[in-house]
């Protein structure tokens, strides 16, 4: 809702507030590696990814935080879930995997790149854009068993992807610069 959200970063760190940011509580994450990005598919369920390979899973709205098994030794840099089954990693040596267990189980996906890739959006359950460093692009039309590279005049990495539906959608980046997600 408008007045819940989750920040997450160095050191483990976990934020979550409750009144649209005004204040913020910390939430033990069980980790001390930096967290990248944090999802929620809703008011429960949601997911911190560390750049160590870090994968964290919370059921009761971050009072408790379980580590999830990876299988891949890549860095990850986001994680985008579309419900409480389904999401996608996205990492260094043009890392996807996708899970359609919650983060059980990941999947390698296969994408033809070895840049890395930072972010990515998926505005409903097949249709997707990957972003990153070369700089890349890359479209799914099929929930990720297939990743198309996109033609592009960007020069520098992009950072940070965003649509808000199969059509129309921004992506941002730079020379320098955060990661985005």
């Amino acid at each position: 809702d408008v007045k819940t959200g989750w920040t997450a970063g160095s050191g483990g760190l976990i934020l979550k507030t409750t009144d649209g940011g005004a204040n913020w509580m910390n939430q033990i994450s069980g980790t001390s590696d930096p967290l990248q990005s944090i999802q929620f598919a809703d008011y429960s369920t949601g997911w911190a990814i560390g750049q160590y390979t870090t994968i964290l899973k919370t059921t009761n709205g971050g009072i408790n935080w379980i580590s999830l098994p990876l299988g891949s030794f890549d860095l990850l840099s986001s994680a985008c879930f579309i419900d409480n089954l389904t999401g996608w990693l996205v990492g260094e040596t043009g890392l996807i995997d996708k899970t359609t267990n919650g983060g059980t189980n990941w999947i390698r996906q296969s994408v033809g790149v070895h840049n890395t890739l930072y972010s990515f959006d998926f505005p409903n359950g097949n249709t997707g854009w990957a972003v990153g460093a070369g700089p890349e692009i890359l479209k799914t039309t099929n929930g990720g068993s297939n990743w198309i590279h996109q033609q592009n005049g960007a020069i520098n990495t992009l950072y940070s992807v965003h649509f808000e539906d199969s059509y129309t959608g921004w992506a941002v980046g730079g020379n320098y610069g955060s990661q985005c997600t």
